[in-house]
């Protein structure tokens, strides 16, 4: 007799490895493959990655983003001439000096005598001029100025001309000799116009063991890569920013590098990995000789180590840990060591007009156990660390705590296996994290494996994980391309880099889509009930099927959701659903995506009774997403004389 019907409408729960399968709460989930929560709690395909162009030679050691910005280059407009055309004719040593793009130059020997018009006289200069400097400046003539222009040829940054000074020997030609020449000194009213951005492309730069390269058409279906600089021997683990329009990097083994979307520079600095951008100034930590010590940079000026507001901040020398993450977090820099968490202020005394950096401690029992974990999620800075994820910021304080832990319903997976977890202790520090689209997405290296090989993900919102399987990362970034869309690639061991795309496979290859329920104990330890039926509903794709399984106590039953459990409307028509989950998967005017189909199934178990059950659902093809938003289960007593009841 039907007495009782069981609704799970809410998975928002999430993965629990913590507890046995049948203490779990009724909102979350044994086991999961590939399967993420979507925003109204349905469980659902989680989507899979393409490649981006062939591998790299060896394993992605760095991944960055870049926003390569192409310059308007800078110029100087001399003010209104008044030398004629007749006397350009008679100068045949004319000279005259300015710095162009940072290097001092001395331009001797111009020889006009042979020009007929003010452009031929530009155009005699700007020969002399890039003869000199190697470069593409260009020398102009402007009739409504009566006067000269002189434009860089570089269209990065660094783009810089200056006011003119006397040349040296010869005629004079920059305005400060007998006659105004190009008259572009000082006090002629002429004009320099600096460098502006003109244009912006997103690029993306992939580090590994010999070399740096840039992509900025990373999302094509064969993409090119430049090459940045060639490395001559292995590289190290590196840390990457974006700070006035360059990308600065390192990766422990030699100085800071910066590249401006043309060439790359080498700066003085310490030799570190980890950096991070805050107050205009640039912090790097992770130098082998010193790895206690925090340095920092002079402010607006990430070239500058030794002098200015340059300087360095010891982290607690006495415990001798290395600093092993930095995160920007407001009005402070988040410092982390394996084992404490630490402040940095910048404060200013008014007693004595000084303004210095303050270091507090946040915990000194957890910390960060990888550079690339250390993350800022919802405004919090979180980092994995030997306990599981660890989080320092205001969901923390709330609870009266200086710091929490977000994997405790996980913590069997996600702590070292020194702590009763499952990461390789001793490749612990390989581990890599990124926060986008509002979910955490922290890859690590399971077990045995030397590098990561599973992947976890956390919703802040509902506090829940779920699990990618066979999705290694070595680093992750976020790319944003030029119509403001973002993407989520990732660098790996076998020299790939990747990215999430609404597809269902791995590059291609078929991935397994897979959840177990909780198992349900019916409340009637003294004997068994009977389930007369389950239901499911969810959404699917056409042709698709997902496989399911009914485990009773110690048996197990088979069925399947085809296409013959699809809703249909009155006219026959499957009714659609343009979301699968929070994802949209097609619709009118849709080139691509997956459209998804309502289904309901009902399943009858061959034996109704049990103690308690469980069920699983499963897809392995490519490009067969799922998704469910509710079981429900209707049972009784057990009364083998009766007959299955009619729904």
């Amino acid at each position: 007799m039907l007495e009782a019907i069981s609704t799970q409408r809410d998975f928002s729960g999430g993965l629990n490895t913590t507890f046995e399968a049948w203490q779990i709460g009724d909102n979350e989930i044994s086991s999961v493959q590939n399967m993420t929560i979507s925003k109204k709690g349905s469980i659902m395909s989680a989507t899979g990655f393409r490649a981006a162009g062939s591998a790299a030679s060896s394993s992605i050691l760095g991944l960055f983003t870049y926003y390569k910005p192409t310059f308007t280059p800078a110029n100087i407009l001399g003010y209104v001439s008044s030398t004629l055309l007749a006397t350009w004719q008679t100068i045949n040593n004319g000279s005259f000096r300015m710095t162009i793009d940072g290097t001092a130059r001395s331009f001797t020997g111009i020889d006009t005598t042979t020009a007929t018009s003010f452009n031929d006289v530009a155009s005699i200069i700007q020969t002399k001029v890039r003869s000199v400097t190697g470069g593409t400046e260009v020398v102009a003539y402007v009739p409504s100025q009566t006067g000269f222009r002189i434009t860089s040829g570089n269209t990065t940054v660094d783009s810089s001309v200056s006011l003119a000074t006397a040349g040296v020997g010869g005629t004079d030609i920059s305005g400060a000799g007998a006659n105004d020449g190009l008259s572009m000194i000082t006090g002629h009213g002429a004009t320099v116009t600096a460098a502006s951005v003109a244009s912006t492309t997103p690029s993306l730069v992939r580090m590994y063991g010999t070399a740096v390269e840039i992509s900025s058409n990373p999302l094509a279906t064969v993409p090119t890569w430049d090459t940045v600089e060639t490395l001559g021997t292995s590289g190290g683990r590196f840390g990457a920013l974006q700070f006035a329009s360059k990308i600065w990097y390192c990766d422990g083994n030699r100085d800071l590098h910066s590249y401006n979307g043309s060439t790359v520079a080498t700066i003085s600095s310490p030799d570190g990995n980890i950096l991070a951008s805050w107050r205009s100034t640039c912090f790097m930590a992770g130098v082998a000789t010193n790895a206690t010590v925090l340095y920092y940079s002079d402010v607006d000026d990430f070239t500058n180590w030794t002098t200015g507001d340059a300087g360095s901040i010891a982290i607690n020398n006495q415990d001798g840990e290395a600093i092993t993450g930095l995160v920007p977090q407001g009005d402070s820099l988040i410092v982390l060591k394996e084992r404490s968490i630490w402040k940095v202020a910048y404060t200013y005394d008014q007693v004595t007009s000084t303004s210095y950096y303050t270091v507090t401690p946040i915990s000194t029992s957890r910390g960060c156990i990888s550079p690339r974990t250390a993350l800022l999620v919802s405004n919090d800075a979180t980092a994995l660390s030997n306990f599981g994820v660890v989080t320092a910021g205001q969901e923390a304080y709330y609870s009266g705590l200086r710091t929490g832990v977000l994997s405790e319903n996980i913590r069997n997976d996600l702590r070292t296996r020194l702590f009763g977890g499952a990461i390789n202790e001793d490749y612990a520090n390989t581990s890599a994290g990124a926060y986008f689209e509002d979910r955490m997405y922290l890859s690590v290296p399971i077990l045995d494996a030397t590098s990561p090989s599973s992947t976890y993900v956390y919703d802040p919102l509902y506090k829940c994980w779920t699990y990618l399987d066979g999705l290694g990362a070595n680093i992750f970034t976020v790319f944003r391309n030029s119509i403001l869309a973002d993407y989520l690639f990732f660098g790996a061991s076998d020299g790939g880099v990747y990215y999430f795309d609404q597809v269902h496979s791995y590059a291609d290859i078929p991935y397994t889509k897979s959840f177990l329920t909780k198992r349900n104990n019916l409340g009637d330890p003294a004997g068994k009930k009977e389930v007369y039926y389950i239901t499911i509903t969810g959404s699917k794709s056409v042709g698709s099927t997902i496989y399911g399984t009914y485990y009773r106590d110690y048996a197990t039953e088979e069925f399947i959701i085809t296409d013959n459990d699809l809703l249909q409307d009155s006219s026959g028509s499957y009714i659609g659903e343009s979301y699968l989950g929070t994802n949209y998967y097609g619709g009118t005017g849709t080139a691509t995506g997956i459209p998804s189909y309502r289904f309901r199934k009902t399943f009858f178990p061959d034996e109704r009774g049990c103690f308690e059950y469980q069920l699983k659902l499963l897809n392995e093809a490519v490009d067969e997403p799922y998704s469910v938003d509710s079981i429900q289960a209707g049972y009784g007593k057990l009364d083998l004389q009766e007959t299955q009841p009619t729904l």
